[in-house]
């Protein structure tokens, strides 16, 4: 699976109709993951996005593995610049309860590989 970004940037680079733009392509690899062993549908597609955000945030996974939440407030509580970028590349179709437990869920992938997670389904 691969993701290009365009991302501009309106004040550096070329003189464009009177605007100094530049545009820069990214470009993003990852290899797919088959999630199939999630029998539930809502389940598997809330892991599989969430999967791919994380991914798709620079360092997303090392700041997995080194975060955990405060006790009391828990993955929808919580405040961190990591954080935002992973939630704003997330299905906004999420409950409180529904982000709580597909963040717990990379978590444990972060901090146990996703061969352990497939076993404990």
């Amino acid at each position: 699976m691969s993701w290009t970004f365009l991302v501009f940037y309106p004040n550096l680079g070329k003189k464009l109709n009177g605007f100094l733009a530049c545009c820069i392509v990214l470009h993003y690899k990852m290899e797919a993951v088959d999630f199939s062993f999630l029998k539930d549908k809502s389940s598997r597609y809330y892991v599989e996005d969430a999967y791919k955000a994380v991914s798709a945030v620079d360092g997303g996974w090392a700041f997995l593995k080194e975060f955990t939440p405060k006790e009391n407030e828990g993955f929808m509580f919580s405040r961190h610049p990591m954080l935002d970028q992973i939630n704003a590349r997330l299905d906004d179709s999420h409950s409180g309860a529904s982000y709580g437990w597909t963040m717990r869920q990379m978590e444990y992938i972060a901090k146990h590989g996703l061969e352990a997670f497939q076993k404990l389904w």
